[in-house]
């Protein structure tokens, strides 16, 4: 069952490729796809259905949907280069944890850690930001705990097992 639910959070990021941005549709769709985010965690573990697919599964889709949402909002913002910069970084340091993870572990690692689930959240309020708010305070405060989680879940990985290394 939650499988399914984040397999429908993947059908509905496609959807929202096809549909005006900012549209009442737009934003159903939106909405339902984040909430699935949130309901297939709780359905796993509240039936005891916690798998490792269902996470990679989740983490999949995760990325799905927010490359679906960057290629529908990202041509409406304006930031200045340096907050391009920071992002870039937030964005390398992920990669790179996500590569040393596989590397040392010979498995994708993606943690949910508490400071990556507020990196989420906060993420998934920034479209209304962007529509209805200041998107730039909003952008530089959502980057402030996203490095913290990159930097929190490079450090996990990299001393994860080192005392058991020769």
């Amino acid at each position: 069952m939650a499988n399914k639910m984040t397999a429908v959070r993947i059908l509905l990021s496609v959807i929202l490729l096809f549909l005006p941005v900012f549209s009442l549709s737009f934003w159903i769709v939106y909405l339902l796809a984040g909430f699935s985010d949130m309901a297939d965690g709780w359905i796993a573990r509240h039936w005891n259905l916690v798998s490792k697919t269902g996470e990679r599964l989740d983490s999949f889709a995760d990325l799905i949907f927010l490359m679906a949402c960057l290629y529908k909002i990202g041509p409406h913002l304006c930031f200045p280069a340096a907050l391009w910069i920071w992002i870039a970084g937030i964005a390398m340091i992920r990669i790179l944890n996500f590569l040393f993870g596989y590397v040392r572990r010979q498995k994708l690692v993606m943690m949910h850690t508490t400071l990556n689930r507020i990196t989420g959240l906060l993420l998934f309020l920034f479209p209304f930001f962007v529509k209805y708010g200041d998107s730039l305070c909003f952008a530089v405060f959502l980057c402030l705990p996203a490095t913290l989680a990159a930097v929190q879940e490079g450090f996990f990985i990299w001393t994860a097992g080192k005392e058991r290394e020769p």
